[in-house]
């Protein structure tokens, strides 16, 4: 059924001793019958000089959807410099909230 929201959230953890990144980026997509997305938001660049929980927040005017999509696309590789620099990092996700 769809649903008018307003808001959007989630957190990414972010140890990059441990090989855990945050995303390059984070996109919503709505839709209304699956099929057809409209980008509701996009967040790139981060701030991953706080370790720990991040919270990443999507706010917009009402909007009615019936199907979400968030794409976060993780760091494919860690840069030099960082613990496990060379391989693929890893992307950990927290609950998503919508309201």
């Amino acid at each position: 059924m769809p649903t008018a929201i307003t808001k959007i959230s989630t957190r990414f953890y972010n140890s990059r001793g441990s090989w855990i990144h945050l995303p390059t980026s984070v996109e919503v997509l709505g839709s209304t019958d699956g099929k057809t997305y409209t980008r509701l938001g996009l967040l790139q660049n981060l701030d991953n000089s706080k370790e720990g929980a991040v919270t990443v927040l999507f706010e917009m005017m009402p909007t009615t959807v019936q199907y979400l999509k968030l794409v976060a696309r993780p760091v494919t590789i860690i840069p030099a410099g960082f613990a496990g620099a060379g391989n693929p990092s890893w992307l950990f996700m927290d609950e998503l909230i919508i309201k």
